[in-house]
Formats: structure tokens, sequence, C-alpha cells
């Protein structure tokens, strides 16, 4: 089907899907992003929508930040993005079924950040890779509660970042690394190596994703 952001009042001439995801009864989510330009000054509105399993809209907000979007078990969902106002910051907003704001959280170092991918964890806590400028290794790593709360973090050579679960309990990370490989991380959920695989030798690779 369709998908149009717009309000109410069909004032909105532009409009572009951002991200979506699957939640509870077949539910979907979509962030994007219209645009007001009735006015002398285009003015955007950032929006999450949710649809049921037929296309049909059951409700639809405005937000504030928040570009992509990774659903939870209990029904709630994630959005996060770099933070707008210190794009060096990570910001990641936790919303009820119904869209309302449960609670928003920042991260960051002394670093430049940007995200690259957030995977929910089993118990609705979730892991955040993000590239960083730091001299050594390039990928912020984190593993957070399902409140927000930092319970690990570390940092990881090579850029990128994309994670799964794996069907034994772990993680599969995979990075970009400085000499353009492709490397795949097999990892415990607080970030220790199991182990590494290496692909590319000479072919400048660049991987968007990883799945088992």
């Amino acid at each position: 089907f369709y998908i149009d952001f717009e309000t109410e009042i069909n004032e909105f001439t532009s409009s572009v899907a951002y991200s979506g995801a699957e939640v509870a009864n077949q539910d979907l989510i979509f962030t994007g992003v219209t645009t007001n330009q009735t006015t002398g000054n285009p003015v955007n509105y950032k929006q999450i929508l949710r649809f049921d399993k037929w296309g049909n809209i059951v409700w639809k907000k405005n937000i504030g930040y928040g570009k992509f979007v990774k659903s939870a078990k209990d029904g709630s969902f994630y959005l996060y993005d770099n933070h707008p106002h210190n794009s060096g910051d990570i910001v990641v907003t936790r919303y009820n079924e119904y869209g309302d704001s449960i609670w928003t959280r920042i991260y960051g170092t002394t670093y430049y950040e940007e995200v690259t991918d957030l995977l929910v964890n089993k118990d609705d806590g979730f892991f955040i890779t993000a590239y960083t400028t730091s001299e050594t290794n390039n990928t912020y790593f984190l593993k957070c509660d399902s409140i927000g709360k930092i319970k690990s973090y570390g940092f990881l050579e090579g850029s990128g970042g994309f994670l799964t679960h794996t069907i034994d309990g772990m993680l599969a990370i995979v990075l970009k690394m400085p000499n353009n490989d492709i490397c795949i991380k097999k990892t415990l959920i607080y970030g220790q190596e199991v182990w590494r695989q290496v692909y590319g030798k000479d072919i400048n690779l660049f991987a968007k994703g990883i799945i088992e």
C-alpha cells in the first residue's frame, strides 16, 4: 500500500518515508517526514504512523526527532537517530503502542558519533553501534537495558557495525576494516569476541547489513 505522511487537512505537498517495522498484531510502524511548502519557507514535520495489517491508519503523530524504528516484544518500539541539535550524539526514544513517549536517552562520548544500528534484545533492552571518530577503533558499541541505562560499552575495530542475533544467543557484527576488507565478528552479548572472519582481499567492499 502507499504511505503518505501528511496531516488531515492535506496541506502538505512533499513527504518521504524513512524506516518501518512490524509490531504486535502484525501492525506496522513507519517514520517519515512531510514538508509544508505552502509558506515562503518550507517547514518539515517528522511523523510516526501506525497501520493495521490491512494498511489502515490506526494513528499518526508528529515527533521532535527519531528516524529509524525497531520494535520490542511488548508492543512498544524504539526510534533512534543522531541528535538534531548535537549531531555528534545519539538519541533513542521508547514509545508505547499508542505512540506516547516513555523515555528518551542521549548517548555519546567525547568523540563524534553517527548511529549505525540498534538491535532489540530478548529482554527488550537493546544494543547500539555507531561510527565514531576515535583514532584507534571506529565503532562505538553499547548494551542498554529496557529503560535505556547503559550496562556495558566499548570500541570495536572497523566501521559500520550492523548487528543480528544468532540462534545460539550471541551476536554477529559486520564491520568494514581500515584496509577496506569486510570483517564478521561473533561476540557474546556483552561484546567479548568469540571469533572473526575477514573477507575481501584487495577488493573494496562495504556491508549494509547482516542476518542469520
